[in-house]
C-alpha cells in the first residue's frame, strides 16, 4: 500500500514538474525503486549482522532488476492505482499532501534507518 501511494505521488510530482509529463510512470517507478532498494539493503544488513553471513550484491544489477520489475508492474496496474488515489484525494488530508513531502521524505527516512543500522552494528 505504501508503495502504491509513493508511486501515485511520484506520478503526480512528475506531472507537476513537467519532467515526466509525457510518460509519468518513469517518475513513479523511480521513486518506488529508491524506497525498495533502501529497505532491502537495510534488511540485508540486519540479516548479515544477526545471522553472521556475508553477501555481496552488485548494486547496479539490483537497481536495474528492481526498476525493471516496478516499471513492468506499474505499466499494467498504474492507471488503476492513480484512479484509486485520485478518488480518495478529497476525503483525507493524507492524500492531498504536496507530492515532494512523501517522494523525498519516505526514501530519506529509509536511508536514515539504513545509516543508523550501519552506524550501530558495523562500527
Amino acid at each position: 500500500m505504501i508503495l502504491n501511494y509513493l508511486y501515485f505521488k511520484g506520478v503526480e510530482l512528475g506531472i507537476r514538474t513537467k519532467s515526466y509529463s509525457d510518460y509519468p510512470i518513469i517518475g513513479g517507478a523511480a521513486t518506488v525503486t529508491m524506497f525498495v532498494i533502501f529497505n532491502f539493503s537495510s534488511l540485508l544488513l540486519l540479516a548479515m549482522h544477526f545471522f553472521n553471513f556475508k553477501v555481496e550484491i552488485n548494486s547496479t544489477i539490483m537497481a536495474v532488476v528492481v526498476y525493471g520489475s516496478s516499471l513492468l508492474y506499474y505499466y499494467f496496474k498504474g492507471e488503476k492505482i492513480v484512479a484509486k488515489y485520485e478518488s480518495k484525494r478529497f476525503s483525507n488530508k493524507l492524500y492531498n499532501l504536496h507530492p515532494v513531502i512523501p517522494v523525498m521524505g519516505l526514501p530519506a527516512l529509509a536511508a536514515g534507518i539504513e545509516l543508523l543500522i550501519g552506524y550501530f552494528f558495523y562500527r
